[in-house]
């Protein structure tokens, strides 16, 4: 059962207004802009919940804590500051359909991929 309380709307528009995926203290210290009250606990269980619930997706890096990101259609690619540790969406056409059946042995497919630049930001650099 989907319930949208005030705290899963906050939550879920920060995520919808971010630049990439957040961590949970990312996401808290942003979203408290919206509401002062809003606690750290409360923002770990809705993810919980909106990630059950298909409405958060989370995003996964070697080394870094789980990022989420407010549910979309498709798939993201992403630019991975090394030094400030941000996340941005890259916004390009999916290389990886020009791999398929090219570069992979026959009767392979491709079901899923993620891709992830690492470098640094403009800020960064």
């Amino acid at each position: 059962m989907k319930r949208r309380t005030k705290q899963r709307e906050i939550i879920l528009a920060t995520l919808s207004g971010a630049n990439g995926p957040l961590t949970a203290e990312e996401l808290w210290q942003q979203a408290r802009a919206q509401s002062n009250n809003l606690g750290k606990a409360t923002v770990y269980r809705n993810l919980r919940l909106l990630v059950q619930e298909e409405d958060v997706q989370e995003v996964h890096l070697p080394n870094e804590s789980t990022r989420f990101e407010a549910k979309f259609t498709g798939h993201r690619h992403y630019f991975y500051c090394e030094k400030c540790k941000n996340i941005s969406f890259i916004q390009a056409t999916c290389p990886v359909a020009a791999l398929d059946g090219v570069t992979l042995p026959s009767g392979y497919k491709i079901r899923s991929h993620s891709l992830m630049f690492y470098g640094l930001c403009v800020e960064c650099d």
